[in-house]
Parts: C-alpha cells; sequence; structure tokens
C-alpha cells in the first residue's frame, strides 16, 4: 500500500514538471525558422486574400522621406526627387498577439505577391501613372496587425515655375499620391506627425529646401458609373535657388554694361570707333538677352524680370547706335564745310 501511494505521488510530480516545463517553453521560447514558417502559413490561410482589403475603411498613415533632390528643371517645369514613401495600416487578418504559441515571433516579413497593400500611384507623374509596385521590396507586419511597407523610388513629377523673380526665385513644387480604384469610402489617407523626413537629405548644388509639408484631400472625379471622391496626400516642397552663381555670371555683368552706354557719346569724334564701340554694346546686350531666354521657359504666364531689363537696355542701346552715327555724321559734315571753307580762297586766287 505504501508503495502505491509513493507511486501516485511520484507520478503525481512529473505530471506537475511536465506542465510546467511546457509552460516554461511556451513563455521563453525563442525564434525559428520553422516557428516563422508555421505562423505564415497559419495566417494567409485559405480565408486570406491579398486582392481584399482588410476593413470598411482602411486608414493608410503616410509619410516621404527625402533623400536627394536630382533637379528642378525650369526650362521642361520639372521636379526631380528620390526618396522613400512610408504606408503604414492594420491588416487585423494578420495578427497573432493573440496566440500565445508564437509569442517569441516579434514580426514577420512578406512581400505585396501575398499581401493586401493600397493601390496608389503619382497623379503629377511626367513619365508613366502606373500603380507603385514592387514585388522584391518587403514589408513588415507587427503582432498586432500593423503592415509597414516603404517603397523607395525616383520621383519626377510636374511642377509650375515662377520665374519672375529668376534668378532670386522661389519655387514651390507637389508631388500628388492618389489612390487608384479604391474611392475615399475605401481608403484614406493621413499624414504622420513628421510626414516629410529630410533628416538624411544631401544638399543640392542649386537649391536649398526652405520648407516642406503634407496634407491630405479628397477629390472627386467623374467615373463611369457617376462620380467618385478618391483619398489624395500632397507633400509639398518650398525651394530657394542657390544665387552666389547667377550674380557672378549675369547679374554683375549686366549692371556692369549699364554704364557703358552713356560711354559712346564720350569718345572722341575723330577716333572714329563710336559706331563700332555702340554695335559692341548692342550685341553684348543680345547675347545676354539670348542667355538668359535659355534658361528660363517659353511661358507667358509670368515675365522674367531680368529679360525685361535686358530687353529695356537693348532697345536703349539700339536707339543710342543711329544717335551714335548721326553725331559722327554731323561731325563728319562740319569738317568738311570747314575744309572747303579754309580751301575757298585759294582756289579764288588761282
Amino acid at each position: 500500500m505504501h508503495k502505491v501511494t509513493m507511486m501516485k505521488i511520484d507520478i503525481q510530480a512529473t505530471s506537475y514538471w511536465t506542465v510546467f516545463l511546457c509552460l516554461w517553453v511556451r513563455v521563453h521560447s525563442t525564434f525559428s525558422p520553422v516557428l516563422a514558417k508555421n505562423l505564415l502559413d497559419e495566417l494567409y490561410n485559405d480565408n486570406y486574400s491579398s486582392l481584399v482589403r482588410p476593413s470598411t475603411t482602411v486608414q493608410v498613415n503616410t509619410s516621404l522621406t527625402v533623400y536627394t533632390i536630382n533637379s528642378l528643371n525650369i526650362i521642361e517645369q520639372t521636379f526631380s526627387v528620390s526618396g522613400m514613401l512610408s504606408l503604414t495600416w492594420t491588416d487585423p487578418r494578420l495578427a497573432w498577439s493573440s496566440l500565445s504559441d508564437y509569442s517569441a515571433i516579434k514580426f514577420l516579413f512578406n512581400t505585396e505577391e501575398n499581401t493586401w497593400v493600397p493601390p496608389i500611384f503619382v497623379q503629377n507623374s511626367v513619365e508613366d501613372m502606373e500603380v507603385i509596385s514592387d514585388e522584391n521590396w518587403t514589408m513588415r507586419i507587427n503582432p498586432d496587425g500593423t503592415v509597414a511597407w516603404n517603397p523607395a523610388d525616383v520621383y519626377k513629377v510636374s511642377c509650375e515655375c515662377d520665374i519672375k523673380y529668376y534668378p532670386f526665385d522661389k519655387q514651390l513644387c507637389n508631388i500628388l499620391f492618389t489612390t487608384a480604384g479604391y474611392s475615399y469610402q475605401d481608403i484614406q489617407f493621413n499624414e504622420d506627425s513628421n510626414a516629410v523626413d529630410v533628416s538624411n537629405y544631401v544638399e543640392n548644388g542649386e537649391w536649398i529646401i526652405v520648407s516642406v509639408g503634407a496634407k491630405t484631400s479628397g477629390s472627386a472625379s467623374s467615373v463611369s458609373g457617376g462620380d467618385a471622391t478618391y483619398s489624395k496626400i500632397e507633400f509639398s516642397f518650398v525651394l530657394k535657388r542657390r544665387h552666389v552663381f547667377h550674380i557672378i555670371n549675369t547679374v554683375f555683368p549686366v549692371i556692369v554694361m549699364v554704364f557703358l552706354i552713356p560711354l559712346v557719346f564720350k569718345l572722341d569724334l575723330g577716333s572714329g570707333d563710336k559706331t563700332g564701340y555702340a554695335l559692341t554694346v548692342l550685341l553684348s546686350y543680345s547675347v545676354y538677352l539670348t542667355m538668359i531666354a535659355e534658361h528660363i521657359p517659353s511661358t507667358s504666364v509670368s515675365v522674367c524680370y531680368v529679360s525685361l531689363y535686358l530687353a529695356i537696355m537693348l532697345a536703349v542701346s539700339t536707339i543710342s547706335v543711329p544717335f551714335g552715327i548721326l553725331v559722327v555724321h554731323l561731325y563728319n559734315k562740319e569738317m568738311m564745310n570747314q575744309c572747303l571753307r579754309a580751301s575757298s580762297p585759294s582756289l579764288e586766287n588761282f
């Protein structure tokens, strides 16, 4: 009887230890590829479809990390930026925080081939209007079902430039993202607190970033079957031109040439260079006006003050040429009359 009792006690103790070890392993389990694979299989089951959005209205937090400003071409009126677009949304179907068997897995990775992603495109792009997509760019999935996707690309968009104060101009350029297919009731953009991140920005040699910002909106667009409203997010950049180069190579020579026009009338009439000098100044203004025209767009929406100034100076220089010729003509005529008067007595004596 005593032996039977001892055996029961040993069996109970063994059971307790087994339960304790199972609980300890479950709590202190570590990550393993097999465990992650099992979790992926459980989350991406037959009930999951990458074509079905996770909720009635998906809230997508959006931000843009700017790496470089490649160019702002005011002639073509295009703006090019290299950056990373960060999108974050919640997919309850991919949450595993309530599954204690997988507590050791802090996050998973997958691609858009298997996971639902919001289809978006750059509305003011000048190269293509394709939906942003990259099957090789992985997304990070957290235990609460939060999905973070950060595709990077070069965004080249149209930018209406104001050349009125060139080369001391500031330009406002926007990158506009909008949803494709899904309406405002399906997907809504929200800007993050740090919507435009420039902490990793590499300075551009021609432009300085004055300010950045982001705003969301929903705009109605006509589609087949009626009007639909699409969610949009607009990242704005205010850029200021670095003008030292233009001061040295454009503004300073133009200012110096102003003082050359009056000197036409200070030249000695006997030197014979007055007309040639006036034509040289005229050609100089023509060359600079052509140079300025090559660096500004062919638009009549706004007129560049430097071009207007050069055009006025060109007109003044043009007027100085016939006046210089007239002065030379009058001088030569007077000199001829004096020569004739001086030679008249000798002709009479002859």
